[in-house]
This record gives structure tokens, C-alpha cells and sequence, in this order.
């Protein structure tokens, strides 16, 4: 069994982005995006939350920014049997 996984994975600092492609086959490709923050739990271990403290806004501005940049980068790509490798 394959596991899916994200087409672009960013982080900064403790928060991850993860950009998923859907409609896959289709002229114009969208994307959808996870966001996440890295913390320790009551056992030390590290899991995911998406719960964002004020201190983590500004990394979460700037993670959206790279997720934006990335999704107009692979929009203007050209799609379909003519598109350049």
C-alpha cells in the first residue's frame, strides 16, 4: 500500500506546511494545504498541534507566504501533453 505524501513539505522554526495536490488529471491542477505547530506532549514525545501561540505568528505569516509563492509557481508551470520537461 502507498502512502500519500504531501507534493511540498515547509517548515519554519516549529510549524510545518504541507501542500497536497488534488484533482489530479484535470487541466488546472488546485492544492490543498495542512498547517501544523511541533510540540512535546505530557510523555516528552513530539506530535503535531494546530494550536498557534502569539509568538508563532509571525513564522505562521511567513510559512503562508512560501505555501502562496509556491502554489502560483506550480500554477504558472505549463500543463499537458505540450508542456516543456
Amino acid at each position: 500500500m502507498e502512502k500519500h505524501r504531501p507534493l511540498k513539505a515547509l517548515r519554519t522554526g516549529r510549524l510545518r506546511a504541507a501542500i497536497w495536490k488534488r484533482n489530479e488529471g484535470e487541466p488546472f491542477p488546485g492544492y490543498s494545504v495542512s498547517f501544523s505547530r511541533v510540540a512535546k506532549d505530557r510523555e516528552g514525545k513530539f506530535r503535531d498541534s494546530h494550536y498557534y501561540f502569539q509568538k508563532d505568528m509571525l513564522n505562521l505569516i511567513t510559512l503562508v507566504t512560501q505555501v502562496h509563492t509556491f502554489i502560483l509557481e506550480q500554477s504558472a508551470k505549463p500543463v499537458g501533453p505540450d508542456a516543456e520537461q
